[in-house]
């Protein structure tokens, strides 16, 4: 007979009783998922898009400033279209409509706060284009002006043809006379709507006046488009990032253990 410490103790086999899990989705999670995950890839596929639209832009603006200095005695050319020459030398000749000065609000420059200057440039043939004259600091009071005024009625100006500046997500559209008859205040450069407010026969497009040109201000042009192509593949990259994550946190809150 067994010794009673040798004594083997029989159980009936059983099944493998370890915990499993199973993927059971809630309600809640399923409907916030649902209605995020759509939104987090349209804004990575926006921003992709982005960074190939402004690689071509880029890629046309220097194609353009390639070409030789267009002289210009009508702004009719490009009419109807700020990119039909973006990024092109340009040579005007006209005079300068003093009395109708224009400032881009909010504009900022190594962290103070300005206006770019935008004169109108009456050609020969009586149509106009918006001079981007450079920026210039904002005076301490919100209802003071910047000395912006021409001594020259007469001018050549020289530059870069190049579309509005891109707006602000918050700027208005409003058009703010309280600095005085011949100031102008926007947030929102919109020829077509000063045109009318100024009687001018404006074009389409602004003229950024070349650094080395007179009757200017400070002239450090942004790049073509604005935020870089790196910038926006940088987006793009975040928002499928956030994508995945919604994923991966959707997944671990609807495993369940069995």
């Amino acid at each position: 007979m067994a010794h009673p410490q040798y004594r083997q103790e029989w159980r009936p086999i059983t099944p493998d009783r370890r915990r499993r899990w199973a993927f059971r989705p809630a309600l809640a999670p399923t409907l916030a998922a649902a209605l995020l995950l759509p939104v987090l890839l349209a804004l990575a596929d926006w921003q992709w898009h982005r960074a190939a639209d402004k690689i071509a832009l880029r890629e046309h603006w220097a194609a353009q400033s390639a070409l030789p200095p267009l002289r210009l005695s009508s702004t009719k050319l490009g009419a109807g279209d700020p990119f039909a020459l973006a990024g092109r030398p340009v040579i005007v000749r006209g005079r300068w409509q003093a009395e109708h000065q224009v400032l881009l609000d909010n504009q900022v420059a190594d962290g103070q706060v300005g206006y770019r200057v935008f004169t109108p440039l009456r050609l020969p043939d009586g149509t106009a284009v918006l001079v981007d004259r450079g920026w210039v600091p904002a005076p301490p009071r919100r209802d003071e002006a910047p000395d912006v005024g021409l001594t020259t009625q007469d001018a050549v100006a020289a530059g870069v043809a190049s579309p509005a500046p891109v707006p602000g997500p918050f700027a208005r559209q409003d058009i703010d006379a309280s600095l005085g008859s011949s100031i102008l205040r926007v947030q929102l450069l919109d020829p077509p709507a000063l045109s009318q407010r100024l009687g001018l026969d404006l074009a389409p497009w602004t003229l950024r006046l070349d650094p080395a040109a007179p009757d200017g201000y400070r002239r450090r042009w942004p790049p073509p488009g604005g935020l870089t192509p790196e910038r926006h593949r940088a987006y793009a990259v975040q928002w499928f990032a956030l994508a995945a994550l919604l994923v991966i946190v959707y997944v671990k809150l609807n495993l369940r253990r069995i």
